[in-house]
């Protein structure tokens, strides 16, 4: 599913949009008072077991009730549904983040166990022929049982320290060992202890990263009235109470004598969730006489476009957007007017039959608030703020041949659907089942023979047998090679500074004139004297009292991660790649951590101050990159130009160029 988020500025008259923050900062409070409802209830360990807290409990025993209070009573009924989503949506990441760090913790805790206790004791009698030659024979049984029983190559791992932890022998603890620690390979030198050091002391450190995600606190709302700070400022500066055990006062006494920092919560509104299309408006908007530029152009002179809501539909917001962004939200509006005429048609006339929602481009939708800098000086939130919709839409829907390939992903599962509901309204003959049922009916009907007109595009056929891999470090943000896996022959090998180098002449198959390529060639050391230049402003602002807030690394930092993807999808698209390879980002940023504190660790043994020190100027030097959001710019970027992505685990090798010839060869 190729998913991209574009977004528009929203003006509206003042009231309006004081109306409209009103409502949002009632929504934020009632959107925290659910949270600590859901963390407190005594069935909260049993949906972390589960995963999930189920949206029909939230709306029965806790919104339900929360509805009729005066506080949060009044709302347009889209926020209580978007409060509803918001609560289900980050419980559920929340429950996965702590599942997944604990099993992450389960296996590195197994692996250090397994492997230390066999290598960091004395030096064996075995040799290492005699090791690779058993390890080889572990290595082929373990590969047939995993045909035999279809595990992937990442469940080998699991298999292989079952086996270890089970086995008496010496040699076989030894070649087992020697798998785990090579990536499930034959390892062509023995290991030398310096890089045994470093490997055992990586993994501690992500261990005790890991031990410290794993006791995070539950998940806190967003204080847009200043009520929880202002409470923490007031247990801060009041006396402790004084307890009658002479050890608890002395404790209590140290943790109020030290100056730690009051943390402050995101005083902005939470976003207004929006999941159903139907439920947003595109009318148009006629240009204001009075204000009509004075050169007149196509563009001055054809209406303006619009959004509205349901639940406040009377509220007209006007859309501001770019050149790019502006065809699709022309789309928008051409299809929900279309589907709503033909919506209305049908119920004249039964024999027309109206395209479905389904092939809507718009996905789901946030309305939210950010602070303008034009107008940071006001004296009122709304007029501090601005109003700004974030809408995520499937690019295949911009297309015939991708809305064909939607409806034909979704007539199955219709379909599935539909048969279910009919064999339960046979059964039972329930009401409600038999509306639902009859909606089956009809979005199957509309998702099979409804027609909507959209432009043909012509589809990119890359060689499946070319293959590029992504490498990612501190030192370079990106590092891809590009392999034949029929040949195992390496065709090119690219770094992010030669990407941004790349001309081909006049403007890049990605938009870019001569003089955005000039500008980007040097876009990486850009960035990174912008964050020096930060990191010193930032301390200066520190060492007088005040605060420094700056989003303007963050948005070279995003721009930096778009140019790229775009170089290396051009570069791709002009080998004729079938297939781009990424790595797994979860605990990326925590093994690039964890290695460089073990080199800090090995470099200054007993001298914490050093080793501090050391890791500090390394960080200075080479900042660590957003690795997710360049992932997911790459990700996006390919996927819209109709080039495979597969994501595996990345090999631990200190050279990135070795490590990306290796991911792309990981593909079957």
């Amino acid at each position: 599913m190729t998913v991209r988020t574009i977004e528009c500025a929203l003006s509206a008259p003042e009231e309006t949009r004081k109306l409209l923050w009103n409502w949002s900062v009632q929504y934020t409070l009632l959107v925290k008072e659910l949270m600590e409802q859901i963390a407190r209830d005594q069935r909260f360990p049993k949906w972390m077991l589960k995963g999930e807290v189920p949206q029909t409990i939230i709306d029965k025993d806790f919104l339900a009730s929360l509805k009729l209070e005066s506080q949060y009573a009044g709302l347009p009924n889209l926020f209580y549904v978007s409060a509803r989503h918001a609560i289900s949506q980050v419980y559920k990441s929340w429950f996965a983040i702590q599942k997944q760090s604990f099993f992450r913790l389960q296996n590195k805790q197994r692996w250090l166990n397994i492997v230390e206790k066999v290598l960091a004791g004395k030096k064996t009698q075995q040799t290492h022929e005699e090791i690779c030659t058993r390890a080889e024979q572990w290595l082929a049984l373990v590969e047939t049982q995993a045909k035999q029983g279809g595990i992937k190559k990442h469940q080998r791992f699991g298999q292989l320290m079952r086996e270890a932890e089970t086995q008496t022998e010496k040699l076989d603890q030894l070649a087992i060992a020697y798998l785990l620690l090579n990536q499930l390979e034959i390892p062509e030198k023995p290991f030398k202890p310096k890089k045994l050091k470093q490997r055992f002391t990586k993994k501690r450190i992500e261990i005790e990263r890991l031990e410290t995600k794993v006791n995070a606190q539950l998940p806190e709302g967003r204080d847009p009235l200043g009520v929880t700070y202002f409470e923490s400022l007031e247990r801060a500066i009041s006396l402790p109470e004084i307890p009658e055990d002479s050890n608890q006062l002395q404790a209590e006494w140290e943790m109020w004598r030290k100056q730690v920092q009051i943390p402050e919560d995101n005083p902005l509104p939470y976003p207004l969730i929006i999941m159903s299309c139907d439920k947003v408006y595109w009318p148009r908007i006629e240009r204001n006489t009075d204000q009509t530029p004075r050169r007149l152009t196509k563009q001055s002179k054809q209406p303006q476009l619009g959004v509205a809501f349901s639940g406040f539909k009377e509220y007209v917001f006007r859309i501001q957007c770019g050149k790019k962004q502006l065809p699709i939200f022309r789309r928008f509006q051409e299809d929900s007017t279309f589907i709503r005429q033909q919506i209305k048609a049908c119920k004249k006339h039964p024999e027309i039959i109206p395209p479905s929602w389904g092939v809507f481009p718009l996905r789901s939708g946030q309305l939210l608030w950010r602070p303008s800098n034009k107008h940071k000086d006001a004296s009122q939130p709304w007029q501090r703020h601005r109003l700004y919709l974030h809408c995520t839409i499937d690019e295949r829907l911009l297309s015939d041949e991708g809305t064909g390939q939607v409806c034909s992903e979704k007539l199955p599962a219709t379909k599935e659907n539909l048969l279910r509901s009919q064999k339960k309204t046979a059964q039972t003959q329930d009401k409600n089942q038999s509306i639902f049922q009859k909606r089956q009916q009809s979005s199957h009907l509309r998702l099979s023979q409804g027609k909507i007109c959209r432009p043909y595009t012509v589809p990119y056929i890359g060689n499946p047998n070319l293959v590029l891999g992504v490498s990612l470090s501190r030192q370079f943000p990106l590092q891809a090679a590009i392999i034949n896996v029929s040949t195992q022959k390496q065709i090119a090998t690219c770094t992010a500074q030669q990407l941004l180098q790349l001309h081909w002449g006049g403007k890049s198959q990605s938009g870019f004139s001569s003089k955005q390529n000039n500008q980007n060639a040097s876009l990486i050391e850009r960035l990174q004297r912008e964050r020096v230049l930060v990191r010193k402003a930032r301390q200066k602002k520190q060492s007088k009292g005040k605060v420094l807030r700056s989003q303007k690394i963050e948005r070279l930092g995003i721009y930096a991660d778009r140019v790229i993807a775009r170089r290396l999808v051009d570069w791709a698209i002009s080998h004729r790649v079938g297939t781009i390879v990424l790595p797994k980002v979860e605990g990326l940023k925590e093994s690039i951590e964890a290695n460089l504190q073990a080199k800090a660790r090995i470099k200054f043994p007993h001298y914490k101050a050093l080793q501090q020190r050391y890791a500090k100027s390394i960080r200075a030097k080479y900042p660590l990159w957003s690795f997710s959001r360049l992932i997911q710019s790459i990700s996006e970027c390919a996927n819209r130009n109709g080039i495979e992505v597969k994501t595996v685990l990345p090999i631990e090798t200190d050279d990135p160029a070795e490590q990306a010839v290796a991911m792309a060869l990981q593909v079957d």
